[in-house]
């Protein structure tokens, strides 16, 4: 059983860890130390591990999010925040922290990023409970702001959860913008090394600023944890996060659960066709029929998916005409990416005659020649939305949309 929390920083691309203990009052006990990761397990036995992710991979953001019948409003905020973050919020993750009535603070980190720390010091035997952003271990008093600098990177925090890590560069432009949105605070409490320069945005204020030095040991200013910021645990949705439904299942019902369970079923043995897993589509077309029967128990003839889907997919076989059904845009799709080898289709998502899905190729050639291939067949329109490099290969979001028929 664990005793005390140990409070573990981490640093991208080393495998040094500096780590502190915290006692049952979330104060630091002795000082900051620093172990390799393959001994740190060692070094700081029987102790609940925090994780404090680096500051400026987390993005802390306030919004009001309004009230829908039905919904849950955290799941609204991804999409309410989507148009002011650069990167695309399938690649993020989404802490929401619900402060009053409709006010939320939401934290939001690079799902890679979280998923490279995490391994890092699982691989090393160490089980992490909670992940936590630097930038809000900084205590702020009533109207009081506090500005910590160390070398040329800067953590400012305005309020109890509003703060940011950024370059000093970037926190010139940043403080005249908050001294009009917010006025100027009561006073600034900075905290610097020795080693760091005036900051021009402080000098037309006309509160005062209380300068403190820091030591030499590094992460010297922490003297104490708030209780409260390990409520905005980054780790909180994150397991399972990769499990949601993407495009809006649940509107379907269960019918559409299992008309996709029988699709996917499908899908196995017309595809990629294999065949010693006929007697368990047997096994599970008898469950889902079961299952359906018992849950719909007034419905007295129940439609086979599996008799549709194969009906639909000789029509889509014989014929040169396309729908703009699921059925129909996936066919076509799956034609093309089963005929070469070297792609490897990651997921997939369809709403009104639109499928949206990401591929993984070798190439960037690789993803535009998937793109000519899909345009050839002339009844669909195919997009690529975005690219990115991942362990060498490109990962490619593209679009398909069924034309209008004429």
């Amino acid at each position: 059983m664990a005793t005390g929390r140990a409070l573990l920083f981490y640093h991208p691309g080393s495998d040094k860890v500096h780590w502190c203990l915290l006692d049952k009052d979330n104060l630091r006990e002795g000082a900051v130390n620093a172990s390799s990761i393959d001994k740190l397990a060692d070094d700081v036995f029987g102790k609940e591990f925090v994780l404090v992710f680096p500051g400026e991979d987390v993005l802390i953001r306030q919004l009001s999010v309004p009230r829908a019948a039905g919904v849950n409003p955290a799941q609204l905020i991804p999409n309410l925040l989507e148009e002011s973050l650069v990167e695309e919020i399938d690649q993020l993750h989404f802490v929401p922290v619900r402060e009053e009535d409709d006010q939320y603070t939401v934290c939001i980190v690079n799902r890679e990023k979280m998923i490279s720390a995490i391994r890092f010091f699982t691989d090393a035997g160490i089980s992490l409970s909670v992940i936590i952003p630097e930038q809000l271990l900084l205590t702020v008093n009533g109207d009081r702001w506090k500005l910590l600098i160390d070398n040329n990177q800067a953590m400012l925090k305005t309020s109890d959860t509003s703060a940011c890590k950024v370059t000093l560069a970037e926190l010139e432009l940043l403080l005249p913008a908050l001294f009009r949105e917010k006025g100027e605070p009561e006073a600034i409490d900075l905290l610097v090394n020795h080693d760091a320069g005036d900051i021009t945005a402080l000098s037309a204020l006309t509160s005062p600023v209380n300068k403190t030095f820091l030591g030499d040991q590094p992460f010297d200013w922490l003297t104490q944890v708030d209780a409260q910021v390990f409520r905005y645990n980054l780790l909180n949705g994150f397991q399972h996060e990769s499990l949601k439904a993407k495009s809006g299942f649940a509107a379907y019902g269960y019918a559409a659960v299992f008309f996709m369970l029988a699709i996917l079923v499908m899908f196995t043995s017309q595809f990629w066709q294999y065949s010693r897993f006929s007697e368990q589509e047997t096994q599970l077309s008898s469950s889902i029929d079961t299952l359906f029967r018992e849950t719909f128990p007034e419905v007295k003839r129940v439609i086979d998916p599996v008799v549709q889907a194969r009906q639909l997919l000789l029509k889509q076989q014989s014929t040169a005409s396309v729908g703009s059904g699921f059925l129909e845009i996936f066919y076509l799709l799956g034609n093309v990416v089963k005929a070469d080898t070297t792609l490897s289709l990651r997921n997939f998502q369809y709403q009104n005659a639109r499928m949206t899905f990401t591929i993984a190729a070798q190439s960037i050639a690789k993803v535009e020649s998937l793109r000519v291939q899909l345009q050839r067949i002339g009844t669909i329109q195919t997009e690529v939305l975005s690219t990115r490099n991942e362990e060498n290969q490109v990962i490619a979001k593209m679009r398909i949309t069924a034309k209008a028929s004429s």
